[in-house]
């Protein structure tokens, strides 16, 4: 998880997953910011954003995951973040630290980034669909530890809640209101897991 290099605890090299020597001694090319456009099976190619195009005798496809970008009223004021890349961090921290931030959803990215934020000097509120934090993943036993850690450090949760829709001024969020009729102040929004139903 990036919640050391959000708290500025690491450094983007430490974070990587192995250091680039690393690929040229095990003899791997690594292509980055390199998209795979094109995989052709029976000529056993694949045309990369690059307009390269690679040979292969076998292809393994790991293509991870995408955010996945809310479709509710308001989503398109600034300071509305999603957290995937070092990149992303950079500009939560820079845009959240030290303010009012609301997390929608208390799985594994709400809750470390509320937590890193509080101990950037943000006042931090999440909101989710579960009552207890953590509890889809490790059961409402271990959620109620993780949730009282939280609250422990100054971070209020509303569980059980869901997203409605941001409210903003001059095209930037000023606030979340949920689905239950909470209007919670926000200078900065990350979206932390699946945060609605629709």
């Amino acid at each position: 998880m990036l919640e050391g290099y959000l708290q500025t605890k690491e450094s983007r090299e430490e974070v990587l997953f192995r250091p680039p020597d690393w690929y040229e001694e095990q003899q791997i090319e690594l292509l980055t910011r390199t998209s795979a456009i094109k995989l052709d099976l029976e000529a056993r190619t694949v045309a990369l954003s690059t307009k390269q195009v690679l040979g292969f005798d076998k292809a393994l496809i790991a293509t991870g995951a995408n955010v996945r970008r809310l479709n509710v009223p308001g989503c398109e004021l600034e300071g509305i973040h999603y957290l995937r890349t070092l990149g992303n961090s950079d500009a939560i921290r820079a845009d959240a630290a030290g303010k009012r931030v609301v997390l929608i959803g208390g799985s594994y990215i709400g809750t470390e980034v509320a937590a890193s934020l509080t101990l950037l000097g943000s006042t931090c509120t999440i909101v989710e669909l579960e009552d207890v934090v953590l509890s889809r993943t490790f059961g409402d036993r271990a959620g109620r530890f993780f949730q009282a850690r939280l609250e422990e450090h100054g971070v209020t949760v509303y569980g059980g809640d869901e997203l409605d829709r941001f409210e903003g001024a001059d095209g930037r969020v000023t606030s979340v209101v949920t689905k239950s009729g909470r209007s919670l102040p926000a200078d900065a929004v990350v979206i932390g897991s699946a945060p609605c139903r629709t």
